[in-house]
């Protein structure tokens, strides 16, 4: 299968046009997932953002689903005399 086309089966989903962009429901009190603040400022600075396609987009990471999310970016604090603390504060 290829990144770009999907498969058969997503490809096949059928959505009413005026879904085309839908928006995540973001929860308000949530201290989990928050809507980021960049998005108020697309909005302001570009009125077209609401209609907006993100063409020649890369996948960043293809994974499989045995991959969480703890495995790309863990949680908790980085030491700081660990190599990433090390490196990153290198870049500043």
């Amino acid at each position: 299968e290829n990144i770009q086309t999907g498969n058969p089966q997503w490809n096949s989903i059928r959505i009413p046009s005026i879904h085309l962009y839908p928006q995540y429901p973001w929860a308000e009190y949530s201290t989990y997932i928050k809507r980021p603040p960049f998005f108020d400022t697309i909005a302001k600075h570009n009125p077209l953002s609401k209609t907006i396609c993100i063409d020649n987009a890369r996948v960043l990471l293809y994974l499989g689903d045995d991959v969480s999310t703890d495995h790309i970016s863990p949680a908790g604090s980085i030491s700081r005399t660990c190599p990433a603390a090390k490196y990153l504060s290198q870049k500043g």
